[in-house]
């Protein structure tokens, strides 16, 4: 997993966990992990807010490997604090491949920052599946952890179809 930088203003690594499951009578779900490297973002500020706190819009380009593999757009709000924790809210949509069947989604994420660890919670939004894809549902968190001056993210994806 290629390390990352910046990665304070960047949603990273999935980790999920869904209610259901097949012996419960819910979807069978399955479970996709590995990571994402940022190849490029773009943050721009546009409200200063009182004791050194702004507001700023993200744009971000992912590399997504393991069992998803191709390429994200992401765009996200982010609230940053003095101490330059953070929070984020967006949508990233990901077109590649996932478990071998090809077509895109979208990813609802709200994340944090604080100064050390990235986390997420990401939500398939449903409907957005296209392509062998459609269909698609499911839920997870991500995490990066900064060593150095660089981030490595992980994702883990539960997911399932309807």
């Amino acid at each position: 997993m290629r390390a990352m930088k910046s990665l304070a203003l960047v949603p990273v690594a999935i980790m999920l966990t869904l209610s259901g499951s097949a012996a419960a009578g819910g979807p069978a779900v399955r479970y996709a992990e590995g990571g994402f490297d940022v190849t490029s973002y773009t943050s721009t500020p546009y409200k200063q807010l009182p004791d050194g706190a702004s507001l700023s819009h993200l744009s971000i380009v992912d590399r997504f490997h393991g069992d998803i593999q191709g390429h994200a757009t992401a765009e996200a709000e982010l609230f940053s604090r003095a101490d330059g924790s953070t929070r984020d809210t967006g949508f990233i949509h990901v077109q590649g491949t996932l478990a071998g069947k090809s077509g895109g989604f979208v990813i609802e994420t709200a994340g944090s920052f604080d100064g050390k660890n990235v986390s997420s919670v990401w939500t398939i939004v449903p409907g957005s599946g296209s392509g062998e894809l459609k269909g698609l549902r499911g839920k997870g968190t991500e995490t990066a952890e900064k060593i150095g001056e660089e981030f490595v993210a992980k994702y883990r994806l539960g997911y399932y179809f309807e």
